[in-house]
């Protein structure tokens, strides 16, 4: 799929009434007309195209009458999904990196999204390998887990329009 971190490339061959290759230009744009950029290959993200744009790619001869050929082909840029890249869990004890049953777990991640989308963070607790039913960035011990139990967050990103892969807490 074409997404905004995409690089599109364009390829075309002309040939003359005689048979000869004849050399082929390329004009990138958007369906509305605004002009992208020229060459062979185009980087979406550096052209400033965003998701839902559509991306035209011409290609252009001219022979040795001056007829010139051209040939059109179109993408549609699709959402790019966000990614969490990074996931954190503290407690509210004195040390944050032990937890009692009648404690507090939080936790935290950074998300990027590359349609510049903002980001909800989507939380899955599991307990002994289970899932809770809690969905917050918290998790209560009184209400959730017991002394000895395994505790482990899986966060994802939604941009609206999906929810990308989870990361989880180690």
């Amino acid at each position: 799929s074409v997404v905004v971190t995409s690089t599109l490339s364009c390829s075309a061959e002309a040939i003359d009434s005689l048979g000869e290759e004849l050399a082929v230009s390329y004009d990138w744009s958007l369906s509305s007309g605004l002009y992208l950029g020229s060459g062979s290959s185009l980087v979406l993200f550096d052209a400033g195209v965003r998701a839902g744009d559509e991306v035209v790619c011409t290609a252009s001869s001219t022979d040795s009458y001056d007829l010139v050929s051209t040939s059109e082909d179109m993408v549609v840029v699709e959402n790019s999904l966000p990614v969490v890249v990074s996931v954190s869990v503290s407690s509210d004890e004195e040390d944050s990196s032990v937890v009692h049953t009648s404690g507090v777990l939080s936790a935290s991640a950074s998300a990027e999204d590359a349609d510049g989308d903002d980001v909800e963070l989507i939380y899955y607790w599991y307990v002994d390998g289970l899932l809770s039913a809690e969905s917050s960035a918290q998790l209560d011990g009184s209400l959730h887990f017991e002394r000895d139990q395994e505790i482990q967050v899986e966060i994802s990103g939604s941009d609206g329009s999906g929810e990308g892969e989870r990361l989880s807490s180690e």
